[in-house]
């Protein structure tokens, strides 16, 4: 019987799994390529050849089927449903995604590891004494040390958020003292949270918590998945989902089929998949998914008008041109608008121009 689908965040989410799970150089490329060719949601209904997966990573065909053997043999991919051979005829592969998860926290695991054997490896220096002790000095602090040998050594309490805002308050700007204050609620060093505070809001921090919780007990260091989530972008892709839902139930006068038509649009699109012009049209999409990552976060911006939205079916090459012109145009706008913040993250927590 075989394991229930592990659902992810899409395209973005997929890939990001993958490059957390250690894939890297061809077989990512490859493992990229079949995420591309999947249904993007469970990773499954890949039925693309060695020629349309080889092109799609950059590869030549025996390289490309050399690196399947190999994913076959570390369990990220399986073949579901075997061709009888023949011309056009291809086997019907699904992308094992529970086995990348298993594997990114592997991989997690073992990285906080390491960190933990270069501490204990490096003991802080010791510090000399500024002036020679006397001997009656000595004598003193034996005998005032005497009583609390056995005593424990007392715990540092752990950073809030007054102790982030009395460092340096004056010379940082509020967003980024709340940031950090959250970051060292969760547990992230001192170096470490005022490092990302300044790229990251509190919006993708609770995200990214959101995330870490989600993941259940068997996280070894919370904190460090924290750090990995924000690192790599996926807590930001979150955050923008989060900010899109959140949207759609704050307008209530939006239809709930203008979701359905920016859905349709790019499901029109990959009819051109084995076309000569799927490069222009990927590359497009790619201009698009830079401003704004999600079909929810398009429809909410009201990129496309109603009408352009009802002939996404008939005209979608069309369609994605003024999708592509619109979204280029909101990311000026919205660059020119907040320049002390990434794009993405305009479009995270402005929802719209101002």
């Amino acid at each position: 019987m075989s394991p229930l689908p592990h659902k992810t965040g899409g395209l973005g989410g997929m890939q990001s799994l993958a490059v957390n799970a250690g894939f890297v150089k061809g077989e990512l490329a490859v493992l990229k390529a079949l995420m591309h060719f999947s249904d993007w949601s469970f990773g499954e209904n890949i039925t693309a050849g060695i020629d349309a997966i080889a092109k799609r990573s950059g590869l030549k065909p025996r390289q490309t089927k050399t690196l399947l053997s190999r994913l076959e043999d570390a369990n990220a991919i399986e073949i579901v449903e075997r061709s009888p051979g023949g011309r056009g005829r291809t086997h019907k592969r699904r992308i094992c995604l529970e086995r990348l998860v298993q594997m990114a926290q592997e991989r997690a695991e073992l990285e906080e590891s390491s960190d933990e054997g270069l501490k204990q490896c490096n003991p802080q220096p010791k510090q000399c004494n500024a002036r020679p002790q006397t001997v009656q000095s000595v004598r003193r602090n034996s005998a005032a040390d005497a009583p609390n040998q056995s005593r424990r050594p007392m715990k540092r309490p752990p950073p809030t958020s007054e102790s982030a805002t009395n460092d340096n308050a004056g010379d940082r700007y509020p967003r980024d003292l709340e940031a950090e204050a959250a970051l060292l609620k969760y547990g992230v060093s001192n170096a470490k949270a005022r490092k990302l505070a300044i790229t990251t809001s509190v919006s993708e921090i609770q995200a990214g918590i959101g995330l870490v919780k989600g993941a259940g007990n068997g996280v070894r260091s919370p904190a460090g998945m924290l750090v990995k989530l924000i690192e790599d972008g996926t807590a930001a892709s979150e955050a923008a989902r989060a900010a899109a839902r959140m949207d759609r139930r704050q307008t209530p006068e939006l239809p709930a089929w203008r979701v359905r038509r920016v859905d349709a649009l790019f499901s029109a699109l990959r009819q051109f998949h084995s076309v000569d012009v799927w490069s222009e049209i990927s590359r497009s999409i790619r201009e698009v998914r830079d401003v704004v990552p999600t079909n929810a976060g398009i429809a909410v911006l009201g990129l496309l008008s109603d009408d352009d939205l009802r002939d996404v079916e008939k005209h979608p090459r069309e369609m994605l041109d003024k999708l592509r012109q619109a979204a280029v145009e909101y990311g000026a706008k919205a660059q020119r608008n907040q320049s002390t913040r990434p794009m993405r993250r305009a479009v995270t927590e402005a929802g719209a121009p101002r």
